[in-house]
This record gives C-alpha cells, sequence and structure tokens, in this order.
C-alpha cells in the first residue's frame, strides 16, 4: 500500500511530534516512517513510491545530504520532491541541502503550532503532484 509521505527520521521523539503536530494541524494525507536512510531506500525500490520524501540531516550512517545525492542519481527518484525538516537554522545547510538537490528545507518547530509551515509545504507539493503532466 502506498503512502503519501514518507519521513525519514531517526529519532522516536521527533517521529512522535511529526505525527502529533500533522494530526493537530488536520493533516489528511497518509504518512509513514523509515528510521534511517537505508530503510527509506528499500521502501523507495518499491514499485509504488510516495509522493514525498521528508528526511533530516543529521543521521547516523548514512546522512540526508549522501541521501539527496542518491536521489540525484537515481533517474527512478528525481521526480519526487525531497523536503529537508532540519533542527538546523543555519544558513549554510540550507544552501548545502539545496546544492545537492532538495526541493524545500523546513526548520523543525519548537511548537506544535510550527507545524503548519510543513502541512503548508506538503500540501503544495502535493497539489503540484496531482496536476497533469505536460505531454
Amino acid at each position: 500500500m502506498r503512502t503519501d509521505i514518507l519521513f525519514v527520521e531517526d529519532d522516536l521523539t521527533d517521529q512522535f511530534l511529526i505525527a502529533r503536530g500533522l494530526e493537530e494541524a488536520g493533516f489528511g494525507y497518509s504518512f509513514s516512517f523509515a528510521q534511517s536512510v537505508e530503510d527509506a531506500l528499500c521502501v523507495l525500490d518499491d514499485y509504488e513510491k510516495p509522493k514525498i520524501v521528508v528526511t533530516d540531516l543529521n543521521m547516523p550512517f548514512i546522512g540526508g545530504y549522501e541521501f539527496l545525492r542518491i536521489r540525484q542519481s537515481r533517474p527512478d527518484l528525481i521526480q519526487i520532491p525531497f523536503i529537508v525538516f532540519s533542527g538546523s537554522a543555519d544558513t549554510e545547510d540550507m544552501l548545502a541541502s539545496f546544492a545537492v538537490g532538495a526541493d524545500a528545507y523546513i526548520e523543525k518547530p519548537f511548537s506544535m503550532k510550527g507545524y503548519s509551515e510543513l502541512v503548508e509545504c506538503l500540501q503544495s507539493h502535493l497539489t503540484m503532484s496531482s496536476m497533469p503532466q505536460a505531454a
């Protein structure tokens, strides 16, 4: 069964906060979590890929930057929007993310109200992905 959004997040507390924040914001799409880039790549090898991937940057083994590089090298993933959702407010992290192919960069919020920015970004990308493609 295809999920609309795949979150790649190794921290269980952040997973809980993301799920709770989306629920409180009234987000109506399905989502699931992969605890590592390796797990995410297994999901992405499936025929029915998610509509959006949201990834953290700082994860053990393969981090978010390398994940974005892998995405750039795979024609089957390049059409899927990849959004970085990071605890870093550092401009250099943001610029580096865009340099390796991120489609958006959102800083993790400090309160549940802050998840509205994530929901708006996800809904915008979901709307664009449902539009008819030019032939």
